[in-house]
């Protein structure tokens, strides 16, 4: 039905319900792992949104497009699109948004080798979940710096931060979906394989008795100890200077 209606939507030039649309099978095209139409159908939703000035969800179609390179493993494509992502949201004065962007720019960071600058990353985005109080998106960062910690060899930390991240995003009601739930289960491979499944399956369950408060002083000192201090001041230039894509 929905393909009908972006045919129907197409012929008759109503080019926000054409957007809107798009954007919708484009984010169900990324949640079942269908990267390329997602970005396909993201990219169209993007360039109509900002011809309309509707500049809020052009941002928002920009970091689809992003998380769907980062869903077919073109790191350097995700961390453009999600930069530019990250600065169509700060143009317009939105500081609550980047949260996310932030922490996926923390992962590809990690994946690429640089932990401390995904750490920096990290620390940011915990800074702004605190101002904006989203405590709901707790678990998001927390699975993050447990797949930190995998990769700085820390598997006993990784394994209690994602066992209070799944606690609580449980208790939420929140599911994982691509390609979120396979970069989690990727990032998450080395602790596994250093533990152990049974040993990694032990220390998970253990960390779901962890508060989230309590796991998030232990992730934010993680993360002080191994952040580089220049980081976080270039990654900001680096989102200001670049601007967003014309």
């Amino acid at each position: 039905m929905a393909n009908d209606y972006l045919e129907l939507s197409h012929a008759s030039d109503e080019r926000r319900d054409v957007a809107l649309t798009a954007e919708l099978l484009g984010y169900a095209a990324l949640a079942s792992g269908n990267y390329e139409r997602a970005a396909t159908l993201a990219n169209e939703a993007r360039d109509q949104f900002q011809d309309l000035g509707e500049l809020w969800l052009a941002g928002a179609t920009s970091a689809d497009m992003g998380m769907a390179a980062y869903g077919q493993g073109d790191l350097a494509g995700a961390e453009a699109l999600l930069l530019d992502a990250l600065a169509r949201f700060r143009a317009i004065g939105d500081e609550m948004y980047p949260f996310g962007l932030v922490n996926h720019l923390g992962l590809i960071a990690c994946e690429r080798g640089d932990r401390g600058g995904a750490a920096a990353q990290l620390l940011e985005s915990i800074a702004l979940l605190r101002r904006f109080g989203l405590d709901e998106r707790l678990h998001k960062w927390l699975i993050a710096v447990a797949v930190v910690a995998a990769a700085c060899e820390e598997p006993d930390l990784a394994g209690r931060l994602y066992g209070a991240a799944n606690a609580q995003r449980e208790e939420l009601g929140h599911a994982l979906v691509l390609p979120e739930r396979a970069i989690y289960e990727r990032g998450l491979e080395p602790a596994r394989a250093a533990l152990g499944e049974a040993a990694f399956a032990a220390t998970v369950e253990a960390g779901r008795g962890v508060r989230p408060t309590q796991a998030v002083v232990e992730g934010e000192a993680f993360l002080v100890s191994i952040a580089s201090p220049s980081h976080t001041e270039a990654f900001h230039d680096a989102a200001v200077v670049a601007g967003p894509a014309p």
